[in-house]
């Protein structure tokens, strides 16, 4: 997970007094931990965040104040519960509606394209192809190419491994390497990169497809670790269909 992720999910953790942390932010706390920077500014965020809790403590709820919402509850009517009650009938009804745009939300919908890729996106248009070294050979050939440059993990999903490259390098994003390849006519850029590095979570094997912006899409999925990113001119389906019919 990089400094910008953790501290992005720090600014939204409250420690929990019982002492149960999340994995996610025992991974965000490591690599806080290893800027001094960082590790200040979230002790004082714990400090703020101690004192508020302990000035909400110290707010005592007035017994009138108790003593009148019992009896509100109390001298509710039976009517009120009444399943033939027309109030009843559409709180029912609202239930329902919410239910089923929960459903639709979590299961109906498109999977989310990461926030952070969308960063990792904006980045990875910025290189200059023309500093990029030739390559000239189909992009599942490469793996050796990065290998033998310091960049191990270097992937190309079934269907795009045989599409054509003209040049390849080895950048830094949020300071972590990261693998770039431009196809051999131009239309797209491959990016290749740790996902734990730079804080990308997505389940493996799904493409996840957005509207990057300046004109571009990008389709990203993750396999053994390893994040692949098509970058491409045009909208969401154009990444859409390129990165599942492999390019043609």
């Amino acid at each position: 997970m990089n400094d910008q992720a953790a501290r992005r999910l720090l600014a939204c953790h409250l420690e929990d007094p019982f002492g149960d942390t999340p994995p996610a932010f025992e991974k965000a706390l490591k690599a806080v931990s290893a800027s001094e920077e960082f590790s200040a500014d979230y002790k004082k965020q714990v400090q703020l965040d101690s004192r508020a809790v302990a000035l909400l403590e110290k707010i005592e709820v007035p017994e009138e104040t108790i003593r009148v919402l019992a009896e509100k509850v109390q001298s509710a009517s039976d009517s009120i519960l009444s399943p033939r009650n027309p109030a009843m009938i559409s709180v029912a009804i609202g239930f329902l509606l919410l239910i089923a745009l929960l459903v639709w939300n979590f299961l109906g919908r498109p999977a989310a394209f990461p926030p952070d890729a969308v960063e990792i996106a904006e980045s990875a248009v910025k290189f200059d192809g023309a500093t990029f070294e030739d390559s000239g050979i189909p992009a599942g050939e490469l793996v050796d190419w990065f290998v033998l440059r310091g960049f191990d993990g270097f992937f190309v999903p079934l269907g795009l491994d045989s599409v054509e490259t003209q040049g390849a390098t080895i950048a830094k994003i949020g300071n972590q390497p990261v693998a770039l390849v431009d196809t051999a006519n131009g239309s797209a850029r491959f990016v290749v990169f740790d996902h734990d590095q730079l804080g990308i979570e997505i389940p493996p094997g799904e493409w996840r497809v957005a509207d990057v912006g300046g004109g571009r899409s990008a389709a990203i999925r993750q396999q053994d670790g390893m994040c692949f990113m098509v970058l491409m001119k045009g909208s969401p389906q154009d990444v859409s269909d390129f990165a599942r019919r492999g390019g043609g």
